[in-house]
């Protein structure tokens, strides 16, 4: 056991410290041990649940040394669980994105943050610029220009994902920007400036950074964009389906129609709209969620508990 022990502190650089209080250690002493701690029974598969939380930046890559040395000494398959992406860049071979209860992506660090799976992942990993356009013969096409396609994607609606370290001062590029603010981050500086009516995240220059107000030339380094199939816009088809559809007959089945039948049909749409969604027939169910809405607003009575359980109650 003693011997056990010293390896232990040895693996975690506390050799020295083996006779001293818990309470005379510093922070990082603190999680080391305990880290040490939890590599004494030898498990095959530890979890560690935000095992660097609240630690101040010298101390928390301290002990991200210490765990890339436990896992290089004892190679259990560690399993973390953080919300800081660098930690996660940092310690992971495999890094798992949980959205909604699912495994969004699974993938290598440097997969990961260079190609996000969807823009779900793209916002949640912080990624700053992201650019509505459309995907045609084989180019992305937006207020910024075309930009090749290295993956065969179908035509149609696209956003293009890309971090400030793409777009940068270049007296080449094609770009025109109007500066519009400036960040000073612990890595750089970055600026936010106005391109072609859109406000993207740039990279600063090295060495004299533009005012507000400057205007200068940017250049995309079109390798470093993800482009994205744009999933449809929901909100804007069935305000569209409410506004021209049931919008303007609304009127007329109020005046003809007695409130409890309006209620029934405001019920029946509901329940139509649920089982589609449950039958994953997404149009008929937003076709059936819509009407139970425009019904449900001239009476304002039965139908909103029912309607709300199918997969499009928080859309209208």
């Amino acid at each position: 056991m003693r011997a056990t022990v010293a390896e232990l502190l040895e693996s975690v650089r506390l050799d020295g410290l083996a006779g001293r209080r818990p309470h005379t250690l510093s922070g990082g002493q603190k999680h080391r041990a305990a880290l040490a701690r939890a590599m004494a029974a030898r498990p095959a598969v530890p979890l560690l649940d935000e095992p660097l939380t609240a630690l101040d930046p010298s101390l928390r890559d301290e002990v991200r040394t210490t765990l890339l040395s436990l896992q290089a000494h004892y190679r259990p398959a560690l399993v973390i669980v953080t919300h800081d992406l660098e930690d996660a860049a940092v310690l992971g071979d495999r890094i798992g994105i949980l959205l909604d209860g699912t495994i969004a992506q699974l993938d290598p660090p440097e997969r990961l943050f260079r190609r996000p799976a969807s823009l779900a992942v793209a916002r949640f990993l912080g990624i700053p610029n992201i650019v509505t356009g459309s995907i045609e013969a084989g180019q992305f096409r937006s207020a910024l220009g075309p930009v090749p396609l290295e993956d065969d994607l179908p035509a149609g609606p696209a956003a293009a994902a890309f971090g400030s370290d793409a777009l940068r001062a270049d007296p080449c590029g094609s770009l025109r920007g109007v500066v519009r603010g400036l960040h000073h981050r612990p890595r750089g500086a970055t600026l936010r400036v106005e391109v072609a009516g859109l406000e993207l995240e740039a990279a600063a220059p090295v060495g004299r950074v533009p005012r507000p107000g400057e205007e200068l030339s940017l250049g995309l380094e079109t390798a470093r964009v993800t482009v994205l199939p744009r999933p449809v816009d929901v909100d804007h088809w069935l305000r569209l389906l409410k506004d021209q559809l049931f919008q303007p007959i609304a009127p007329v089945i109020g005046r003809w129609v007695h409130p409890n039948l309006i209620s029934l049909l405001a019920l029946l749409a509901g329940l139509a709209a649920a089982l589609l969604a449950a039958q994953g027939r997404t149009v008929g169910s937003f076709v059936a969620w819509t009407a139970c809405r425009t019904l449900d607003g001239l009476d304002g009575s039965v139908a909103r508990a029912v309607g709300r359980q199918s997969d499009f109650g928080g859309y209208l």
